[in-house]
């Protein structure tokens, strides 16, 4: 599969992730975060955020809470979520925009990390959480898969343990 057609099916599958999410919070206004975009823009900078959560807010976006990137499997970034390449752009990016938390995501893994973590050697020391989401992906268009949507983009139960992670280092 060239790397345009995995870009695609990338962008699209962040796509659905966000609007899920959108949905997810708007259904449970309790919950802080409110809002979410992909393929966001970093100030001064010409790199893009593959998947950006912000806090809830009355009117427009709130601060953003959390920023990463999404890589899919079957591609040389998607092999891990702990790939040294994709971990230093994720934190970049987040660096770039000055939020406290990111995430590098492959799909079947999920890591959360928190730049706060100044004196950790490595970037593995600054991850927060990470989640097995219980599935085995070969190529970038298993995403297309309705298990796989399943458990990404309907499942929250995930979803909620990284929001509580955030949260609960966020607003304490």
């Amino acid at each position: 599969m060239g790397s345009k057609d995995y870009r695609k099916h990338e962008v699209s599958f962040c796509s659905d992730v966000s609007k899920w999410a959108d949905q997810w919070t708007q259904s449970h206004t309790e919950l802080p975060i409110g809002s979410s975009e992909i393929e966001t823009f970093a100030k001064g900078g010409n790199k893009r955020s593959d998947l950006r959560f912000y806090a809830r807010k009355a009117h427009g976006k709130g601060k953003l809470l959390l920023t990463g990137e999404v890589k899919l499997p079957g591609t040389p970034l998607g092999r891990s979520p702990f790939d040294a390449a994709l971990l230093l752009d994720a934190f970049n990016k987040a660096t770039a925009e000055n939020c406290r938390y990111f995430f590098t995501w492959n799909v079947e893994e999920f890591a959360l990390f928190d730049r706060k973590i100044w004196d950790a050697v490595s970037m593995h020391e600054r991850c927060v959480g990470h989640w097995k989401l219980g599935l085995r992906l070969n190529d970038p268009a298993d995403v297309l898969r309705p298990d796989v949507q399943g458990t990404c983009i309907h499942s929250p139960g995930w979803i909620s343990e990284a929001e509580n992670c955030v949260c609960s280092h966020f607003f304490s």
